[in-house]
């Protein structure tokens, strides 16, 4: 039997959006999704890794088994009250079967199906694009497939696009966004969203969970004390670092506020002056 969540109340009543984001074991446990629904979050991003059992175990390290625990735990959360999405990550184990990622979600009772981009990883402090496919190959991909996840999803497809917005095709970003099925950029771009791990430590970003701003219980111990360290000159700095345009031809582009450039991460690996294309931008 699982153990009872914290209260999020105190989130909700400052009208901050809570979501869990989960690679969906727990929620195999029926306790455990009664007691989530009793609590106010706004929704559950639920990752799925991968649309096989052998894969499935290969990229999480676990047991074949548990891919029908996944399944379970879309299953329970489908019937529960809480909102949800299940989400694959577009990297290169998983790039020319997301579509049937899309089905097996929806047939075990999802509504809503997205697409995320595979980042950036640091081992020991050096950043690895292992898993990262060409951004070419992600866009052809997702274009391709589009039409399958389209129809499995009823019309409940989201893309989370942190690209350049000038290596897609137009017409595709237009059709997203006439059927409202893109979300441009991040909360690193807006500051508007904090994330904290399961240690209190709070990242400018997941992908960045060796590097972080600072810690409760050693930075900040209350509300008052957490806006003095979110407002200090060193924090503001740090996010100006990070959304510094990432090449010249950036500055005039009319998309520019869209994509921010793509994602900062990308330019640990790829050299965006070879990435992003000029033409698009005139």
């Amino acid at each position: 039997m699982a153990p009872p969540l914290q209260d999020d109340k105190g989130a909700t009543e400052l009208g901050l959006i809570t979501v869990l984001i989960t690679n969906g074991f727990r929620l195999e446990d029926k306790y455990f999704v009664d007691e989530l629904q009793s609590y106010s979050l706004n929704g559950v991003n639920f990752s799925m890794k991968a649309g096989d059992p052998l894969l499935h175990a290969e990229l999480t390290r676990t047991k074949i088994s548990t891919f029908n625990t996944v399944l379970n735990g879309i299953r329970n959360l489908a019937n529960s009250n809480i909102r949800f999405e299940v989400t694959t990550i577009a990297n290169t184990c998983v790039l020319d079967h997301m579509d049937k990622i899309c089905q097996i979600a929806i047939d075990n009772g999802a509504k809503k199906f997205s697409i995320d981009f595979c980042s950036v990883s640091f081992k020991d402090s050096k950043p690895s694009s292992a898993y990262m496919p060409d951004p070419a190959e992600v866009i052809n991909a997702i274009v391709s497939q589009y039409p399958a996840m389209d129809r499995a999803a009823s019309g409940g497809f989201h893309l989370a696009q942190s690209l350049p917005t000038c290596l897609w095709p137009a017409e595709f970003l237009a059709q997203l966004e006439a059927k409202n099925q893109i979300e441009y950029g991040c909360h690193v771009m807006t500051r508007e969203g904090l994330v904290f791990d399961h240690s209190g430590q709070l990242l400018i970003c997941n992908h960045l969970h060796d590097f972080p701003l600072g810690q409760i219980g050693v930075n900040f111990t209350d509300a008052a004390s957490f806006t003095q360290f979110w407002q200090s000159s060193e924090i503001s700095e740090y996010y100006d670092q990070i959304n510094t345009y990432p090449a010249q031809r950036c500055i005039n582009c009319q998309t520019y506020t869209k994509c921010g450039g793509g994602c900062p991460l990308l330019w640990f690996v790829y050299n965006p002056e070879n990435i992003t294309r000029e033409e698009e931008t005139k």
